[in-house]
């Protein structure tokens, strides 16, 4: 992991700490609360009014996240007031992801491995020794459990709703509802009195903290693998137990400083169980036996297993939350517009392609996606299976590039991506999403049955219309998992 890499993710951690620390040792912690997130909000909202693309489909997904996130701020806020952070907080931030991968493998009939599950010992072992056996931690113990209920269940909607808009102004739109939500719940109970207190310098710093940590955590993935970042990210949670006792005068012995090393350990090693991409200057995707992943800060990548061969290693699909856990792997923090995005991976495609064909015959390169300005991902295929070896070729292959680049291979997985006329061809009949450069018919994103293609574009039928697209038209396209 670079340096500066990890001076990002613990950066991060220290932020999200810090504003957990500022709310809970506020006098009146759901004003605080209420205060604090109306100023992050506000802070974001001319970026996600400028990056404006939301489709219509995100709507249910929206309304499943804002939800979760409202009982979310209630619960956080009462966790604070009525119970010791350094119980609360690492159980909410343990408990997540394991919570969603619990539902994975439950619900969605995904698979497991030894490491995850050795992850979750260690999470279930660290919860242990945090919750203890008084009563007040007992109580502390249930407020983590219900909070982390809530970023379960809002990161897999979001997982979802992600797909069908821009990461920041979904993330904008499902923060706002509920935080407008809660302000006026606080406002009715609280009155604009205790709102009025509670402007003072701690809230101040914690607003702008709960969207710095986001940032930099964006920052940090456009330097390193999402897993190594996540692990890192969840030193928070030591972080905020150690200060628990200078800063809120909580009695926080060493058996709880050992629960909170154990979660954050327990996480790691789920983050790691999943991993995808190889750290350093180039990732070749590694072979694992699972279809489903959730790393500590609610990455989510699906994997395939490819009829009669080993596990695939399809598209990530990065999740970081606003404050909290969040949007798909960003394209940029500081971003050209899509337009100069999208023309930067044709110019690298049509370098790239024919040097990796070229010099390892049988080898298609499928597409290429930017993952930050210094970071690309190359996914390929080959009739006799992509497996580590053929990635690590290819890297080689690509080895100049990593003067400038960090670059991962990838195998194209279930959501195979779809760029050429004879890649639409061949999916005639089945269900794709696209994105498009400009509207068609007043939307960019499509997602339903390709009909047909003709020398000019694809037809695609969706919420029963059908679309003429035009290829030059189409920036992104992939295939959608179709459940049976």
């Amino acid at each position: 992991m670079p340096a500066s890499a990890l001076a990002l993710a613990l950066a991060a951690a220290a932020l999200h700490a810090v504003w957990n620390l500022l709310l809970a040792r506020a006098r009146d912690v759901e004003a605080a609360t209420a205060i604090a997130f109306a100023i992050a909000i506000a802070l974001f909202v001319p970026v996600a009014v400028a990056r404006w693309d939301v489709d219509r489909e995100a709507a249910p997904y929206i309304a499943v996240s804002a939800a979760a996130e409202l009982l979310y701020l209630v619960l956080l806020a009462a966790a604070y007031a009525r119970a010791e952070l350094s119980v609360v907080y690492p159980i909410a931030r343990g408990l997540a992801p394991v919570l969603v991968l619990t539902v994975g493998i439950a619900v969605l009939g995904v698979g497991t491995s030894a490491v995850e599950v050795s992850g979750v010992l260690f999470v279930g072992a660290g919860v242990l020794l945090v919750r203890g056996w008084r009563r007040g931690e007992a109580r502390g113990a249930a407020f983590g459990a219900a909070i982390a209920a809530c970023i379960a269940a809002y990161t897999l909607a979001d997982a979802r709703g992600v797909e069908h808009a821009d990461p920041l102004a979904y993330l904008v739109v499902v923060m706002a509802l509920p935080v407008a939500a809660y302000f006026a719940i606080v406002v009715r109970r609280r009155g604009v009195a205790a709102l009025k207190r509670e402007f003072n310098p701690a809230t101040l710093i914690a607003a702008p903290a709960t969207s710095g940590a986001f940032v930099l955590v964006l920052f940090a993935l456009q330097r390193a693998s999402a897993a190594s970042v996540a692990a890192v990210r969840e030193t928070s949670v030591v972080i905020a137990v150690a200060l628990a006792a200078p800063v809120l005068g909580e009695r926080v012995t060493s058996r709880r400083l050992a629960g909170a090393v154990l979660v954050v350990l327990g996480v790691a090693v789920l983050g790691a169980g999943c991993s995808s991409t190889a750290d350093g200057p180039a990732g070749a995707s590694t072979p694992g036996p699972k279809f489903f992943r959730f790393p500590p800060t609610a990455d989510w990548t699906e994997r395939a297993r490819c009829p009669g061969s080993d596990p695939c290693y399809p598209r990530l699909t990065t999740f970081h939350r606003f404050g909290e856990m969040g949007a798909r792997r960003p394209f940029f923090v500081e971003r050209p517009t899509m337009t100069d995005v999208y023309a930067k991976e044709k110019t690298l495609f049509r370098e790239i392609a024919p040097q990796v064909e070229q010099a390892i015959p049988g080898v298609e390169v499928l597409a290429l996606e930017l993952s930050g300005p210094e970071r690309f991902t190359v996914y390929i295929d080959h009739p006799q299976r992509v497996d580590h070896a053929l990635c690590a070729r290819v890297t080689d292959v690509l080895r100049p590039y990593l003067r400038q680049y960090t670059v991962d291979v990838s195998s194209p997985g279930i959501e195979r991506p779809l760029r050429t006329p004879a890649h639409f061809e061949r999916a005639v009949g089945r269900q794709v999403a696209l994105r498009t450069s400009e509207g068609v018919k007043g939307r960019k994103r499509f997602k339903g049955s390709l009909v047909g293609t003709s020398p000019g574009g694809v037809r695609v039928s969706t919420d029963g219309d059908e679309y003429e697209i035009p290829y030059d038209a189409i920036v992104r396209g992939n295939l959608i998992e179709e459940r049976v």
